[in-house]
């Protein structure tokens, strides 16, 4: 293909794009602000312009160019062209509008007009520029590894000549250049595109809300995967568990090999759900094939049985065990099955161990209780949102670590504590947590040791000092092998954010789409801890955004575990410009935007509902973003959702669990301001949806206070005020058209807050006088 065509047709498309650009930007000076879905709209142009000059500084200089590879790139860039052409008309016609009229209503008219097809060209040109971002990583890619097929070649001729010898030698200089090179590439490409992406959303905040409002707020506190067994598919089945006394420490014999078996999901209703777990049964384990065990064997079986909900929400658990030394042993104890929505979850969740004690003190919850979907106990659950200090403090207060959740692809919290060690990167109070759970270096040592890791893998996790490059060559066979959990040495390496070692691995072959028996692989781990770089690399290595999952299976992917744990917005904009669905749920049915309301990220929030996030989704337990927001007090996301939803999505209706419940256990006195002065609760509703006794509710809290009784009453009067309005208010303020007054007149509610006031003292509550100060 004749590269000179390409690249002229790129450039003019690049110059178009850069002049539609500058349209919106004049529009945005016209108007002074610019509703969300068209600030997205221009930074999708803007981007794809940064990827076309990608393009174009490839092609440039090149003689000719593989047809097989840039056949499509002339079909890309036509698609590419005429979808710009509709902006640019559309947005032409906005600009028309708004200087005819000089009124911002006309303006919205127009735009909400246009509104569902600006989102389908958003979409479309996305398509366009995932599918050359996806060509040119692989192009990145290729140059690598052709340095690596170039050391293998001179490696294989001969190791006697001095000559080939100090050829290889050169060449293994230039391959550890190369690297640095591509990383450093990778590197200086991010952070351009990092300061793209905060200039654009400070620009659109700014113009929102009219000051820098801060973005983030920020917290005090192996093998092939085979099927397994989801939650609700767990009725009445088999649950198989190795014994820890049953045999020698590290041993592999055949009797200790683990088995599943699952019965039909019909039965959970009636018979509830029975786990069996056997290890060393002479009738039921297979012979032995080790000498040293059967000089030690024991026999062990325990049983765990789930009542049915309906009849007894708790978990009785047996365990008999007989060693020929020891005797019979029998261990007898209950646990209590509580929802996935629990407010001690939600407590372990925050790390909000103040309410953790309220809650323990008063019978209402335990260190040792489990959740009823997903099996997880209170330390698994601190554990799974990094809240250390919450770790410790369940730790002490009795919660077991090596409580096993229900999922075939879940961890026991001490195992997970070791593979949390072993990818390092971690603050002294995380290692402190993590060094409690796994009691030193006690358990992490035995897990090493049963982890088979290959040399390779021990390479990667700093366990062996040789050289990976020089092991690679020597064993070309380990690049994939797998560990016990199922892992690479790539996958580790992505975990830890080694960078060189990524390459090197990929340079040599490796796998990037391999899953481990959690369902994850080398970009869910590089995505999980937040390192961007890892993530570009591997992506550009041919890594699938979005992996399949086996039948039957809901697992968050790795745009959904970057929006949980990271904290770089570039990492999920990365995912996401590489085709990941923006929309796909964890095992709990959230999505990325549940996350970033949870974390009170605001600039992730603003991210995903330009790339189209859903914010009416609902959850497993039927939360929503909107009663996540409330749930963990999330201000500048709520605020988001509540006075901008109308820029990127339909209506945030009232869905999921009940607001006015939701507010009355876990709103603080600013949530519930802004729950009070935006529109949202003004629309018209059934009269019986404020009955209830919230009230009873909020005064049951650890941290009621009278003032925060009195701004919940407030918040019911603006329901029952809702009633009263017309359907014509009630369309204007669906469309975001009209600007909410509290029903409340200024005076009565001046005159309440100076009584309350006049009670507290000189150290009353800093977010009260806020909220008093801005009403």
């Amino acid at each position: 293909m004749d590269p000179l065509p390409l690249s002229a047709s790129t450039i003019g498309i690049v110059t178009f794009a850069s002049q539609i650009c500058k349209s919106i930007a004049l529009l945005r000076a016209l108007c002074k602000s610019l509703p969300g879905r068209i600030h997205a709209l221009s930074n999708e142009v803007a981007d794809f312009e940064l990827v076309l000059l990608q393009l174009a500084s490839l092609v440039e200089g090149r003689e000719s160019l593989p047809e097989s590879k840039y056949s499509a790139v002339p079909h890309l860039l036509k698609q590419a062209r005429a979808k710009l052409n509709e902006v640019e008309t559309i947005v032409s016609a906005l600009t028309r509008a708004y200087q005819k009229s000089r009124r911002p209503l006309s303006l919205m008219n127009t735009w909400r007009a246009d509104q569902a097809r600006l989102k389908e060209l958003q979409d479309d040109i996305r398509t366009v520029k995932s599918s050359l971002n996806i060509m040119l990583g692989a192009t990145n890619s290729e140059d690598m590894l052709r340095i690596r097929l170039d050391i293998q070649a001179i490696s294989t001729t001969t190791t006697q000549a001095s000559q080939t010898q100090s050829a290889l030698g050169e060449r293994f200089i230039t391959s550890l250049a190369g690297v640095d090179e591509r990383i450093a590439r990778v590197e200086q490409m991010l952070q351009h595109q990092a300061d793209i992406l905060q200039m654009n959303q400070f620009i659109q905040v700014q113009s929102a809300y009219g000051t820098n409002l801060p973005l983030k707020k920020r917290h005090t506190m192996t093998k092939p995967y085979s099927a397994a067994m989801m939650p609700e598919q767990l009725n009445l089945g088999i649950r198989v568990t190795p014994s820890n006394i049953a045999c020698r420490k590290h041993c592999s014999c055949s009797c200790h090999t683990q088995r599943n078996s699952a019965s039909p999901a019909f039965l959970n209703n009636v018979l509830g759900r029975l786990f069996v777990g056997y290890a060393g049964m002479p009738a039921m384990s297979p012979k032995c094939d080790n000498q040293e065990c059967q000089g030690s064997r024991s026999g062990k079986i325990s049983l765990e049985y789930w009542f049915p909900a309906s009849v007894w929400s708790r978990i009785l658990r047996m365990e008999l065990s007989f060693h020929h030394a020891a005797g019979p042993s029998l261990q007898l104890d209950m646990l209590r099955i509580i929802p996935d929505n629990s407010q001690c979850i939600n407590f372990a969740v925050d790390g909000n161990i103040g309410g953790l004690k309220f809650l323990f003190d008063r019978g209402l919850a335990s260190p040792r209780d489990v959740s009823s979907k997903r099996g997880y106990s209170l330390l698994r659950w601190a554990l799974y949102s990094k809240q250390y200090e919450t770790c410790k403090f369940l730790l002490q207060a009795g919660a077991d670590v090596d409580y096993k959740p229900i999922g075939a692809f879940d961890n026991s919290p001490r195992i997970k504590a070791c593979h949390f060690l072993l990818e390092g990167n971690l603050s002294e109070p995380a290692v402190d947590a993590l060094r409690a759970i796994t009691k030193g270096n006690e358990y992490l040592e035995d897990f090493i040791d049963d982890s088979r890791f290959t040399k390779t893998h021990r390479i990667v996790l700093g366990l062996c000092s040789s050289d990976l490059e020089a092991e690679l060559l020597l064993h070309p066979e380990e690049i994939d092998m797998q560990d016990s959990m199922g892992r690479t040495a790539l996958a580790w390496a992505a975990a830890r954010n080694d960078s060189r070692a990524v390459v090197t691995l990929l340079r040599y072959g490796a796998d990037p789409n391999i899953i481990d028996v959690q369902i994850s692989g080398a970009l869910s781990n590089a995505a999980a801890q937040g390192h961007t770089a890892c993530v570009k690399l591997l992506l550009d290595a041919g890594a699938d955004p979005d992996p399949p999952l086996p039948s039957g299976i809901k697992k968050g992917g790795p745009l959904n575990v970057a929006a949980r744990n990271a904290n770089d917005a570039l990492l999920v904009k990365i995912l996401l410009d590489f085709g990941a669905d923006v929309n796909q749920a964890g095992v709990d049915g959230k999505t990325a935007l549940f996350h970033a309301a949870q974390k009170d990220d605001a600039s992730l929030a603003i991210l995903l509902l330009e790339y189209g996030a859903e914010i009416n989704m609902s959850s497993s337990t039927g939360d929503t973003p909107l009663t996540t927001a409330i749930t963990h007090n999330s201000y500048h996301v709520l605020q988001l959702f509540l006075e901008r939803w109308h820029e990127y999505s339909e209506c945030p209706r009232l869905k999921g669990p009940h607001l006015l419940n939701i507010t009355a256990l876990y709103a603080d006195l600013k949530t519930i301001d802004i729950l009070a002065n935006t529109n949202h609760f003004r629309l018209r509703y059934d009269k019986n949806y404020a009955l209830g006794d919230f009230r009873k509710t909020l005064r049951d809290r650890k941290d009621a206070t009278e003032k925060l009784n009195f701004a919940f009453d407030e918040l019911l009067r603006i329901f029952e005020g809702a009633s009263h309005m017309t359907e014509s208010e009630e369309s204007l303020l669906e469309s975001g058209q009209m600007h909410c007054t509290s029903p409340l007149s200024p005076t009565s509610w001046e005159k309440r807050c100076l009584v309350l006031q006049q009670r507290d003292d000189e150290d009353s509550d800093d977010d009260f006088h806020d909220a008093h100060e801005e009403l």
